[in-house]
């Protein structure tokens, strides 16, 4: 009720609320919330939408004495992140996490804190100060991820990070709207980077400076949003593409100076109709 007026809205019983989970022999994986958030912003983006694929909705994570690995695809990208696992005694896990709750961890834990996650058989839990988020556990397989990461890619392509992104992104404002298509155009010391989209007559081509240590020239066609992303994920200033040929899967890798982190992006080309 106002001074002006009164509402009323419909509710429920209390008793109908979902009751909180019950974690039944739980098992404690500890990790530093600044290795976690460095996981889940390197991984989020390669998430699954796919509601016919669970496993693909949330992040591997793999958790022994030594090393963090985290592992997140949709089958078009794959995002691969292995932190050295630093004074904190974990025994061997390996879960699958729903990306929405990685998401909502960042917003209220203290990146300079170390974070205990709880876990029992179908359910994992996070405690900071006076919250507690549960989620469920994806219980299914995870797709083995080594096999679909090339060992063999030894073409590389070297150019700034910062000039391939903006050109991409001035390029892709005439791609198709459906399949946001571009095409590197790659040659010894220049890279074209061109799309067209001839259901609105429109096409655009911009070419930047590189290095590609390969006599031939090579044509790769990528989704721009995918490449965009996977780039932005990278912080080096000058990248290393690693690739094979216009059907094989790129690679896109970055090691921290302590050689404490290690970053590999995989990403699936599209088929050129040239």
């Amino acid at each position: 009720k106002t001074k002006t007026g009164s509402f009323s809205i419909m509710g429920q019983d209390h008793s109908e609320y979902p009751s909180d989970p019950i974690m039944n022999e739980t098992q404690s994986i500890y990790i530093k919330t600044s290795n976690l958030f460095e996981i889940i912003d390197f991984t989020k983006n390669s998430t699954s939408k796919d509601e016919l694929k669970p496993a693909l909705q949330g992040v591997l994570l793999k958790i022994d004495e030594k090393s963090i690995v985290g592992v997140s695809t949709d089958g078009h990208r794959l995002s691969r992140i292995i932190i050295e696992n630093e004074g904190l005694e974990n025994q061997e896990q390996e879960i699958i996490i729903p990306t929405k709750f990685l998401i909502l961890l960042t917003s209220f834990v203290n990146k300079k804190e170390n974070a205990e996650i709880e876990i029992s058989k179908n359910h994992m839990s996070l405690s900071y100060k006076n919250t507690t988020i549960y989620s469920r556990i994806i219980k299914d397989n995870y797709p083995d991820y080594e096999k679909v990461i090339p060992l063999d890619n030894n073409k590389t392509l070297t150019t700034n990070k910062r000039d391939l992104i903006n050109a991409i992104r001035r390029v892709s404002i005439f791609s198709n709207r459906s399949t946001k298509q571009i095409t590197l155009d790659i040659g010894n010391q220049k890279t074209t980077i061109s799309t067209e989209d001839s259901e609105q007559a429109a096409k655009g081509a911009e070419t930047i400076d590189s290095q590609f240590n390969n006599i031939d020239k090579l044509k790769i066609g990528f989704n721009s949003m995918f490449i965009l992303e996977a780039l932005n994920s990278i912080k080096n200033e000058q990248i290393t593409m690693f690739l094979n040929g216009s059907l094989n899967a790129a690679i896109l890798s970055e090691t921290s100076p302590d050689k404490k982190m290690d970053k590999l992006v995989l990403l699936m080309p599209i088929r050129l109709n040239d």
